[in-house]
């Protein structure tokens, strides 16, 4: 029995995010899937008002521009306004070019020159960052 529920999703991926020492996000393309990713900052410090400065780094491929106004071509500067990421100067590769050109070449460099890391295995810890992040948003709840 399969039953989607998107705000649980949200909120399990905010709790991932919350529950790291050190992350950040690796963007192919643009649009939904972006905003997707990027909403868990603001998830954390505007919706559960647990004090929370955003994702340490990114990278973002993609052909969008910024002029064009729409989500795709947002630069990390725009997403740091919105408490996605800590820092615009620091941590942020912004490419502009065609994702199935130029990811291939990005991931063949790292499997050639960097070393193996041990598997963090974030899912596996998925209920406990889960409880961890409602905890500490309901001792922080503001009263209305």
């Amino acid at each position: 029995n399969i039953a989607p529920n998107p705000s649980l999703d949200v909120l399990e991926s905010a709790a991932i995010l919350y529950s790291t020492k050190s992350n950040g996000f690796f963007e192919l393309g643009g649009g939904g899937p972006k905003n997707f990713i990027q909403q868990m900052a603001p998830t954390i410090s505007q919706i559960l008002d647990i004090d929370y400065e955003g994702a340490d780094r990114g990278i973002q491929i993609t052909t969008a521009i910024e002029r064009d106004g729409g989500l795709s071509g947002c630069t990390f500067g725009e997403a740091v306004t919105w408490g996605k990421y800590k820092d615009a100067h620091k941590g942020l590769v912004q490419v502009w070019g065609e994702v199935s050109v130029v990811a291939p070449l990005i991931f063949w460099y790292a499997v050639e020159n960097c070393r193996q890391r041990p598997l963090k295995k974030l899912m596996d810890g998925k209920k406990e960052f889960y409880n961890k992040l409602i905890k500490d948003a309901k001792i922080r709840q503001k009263p209305i």
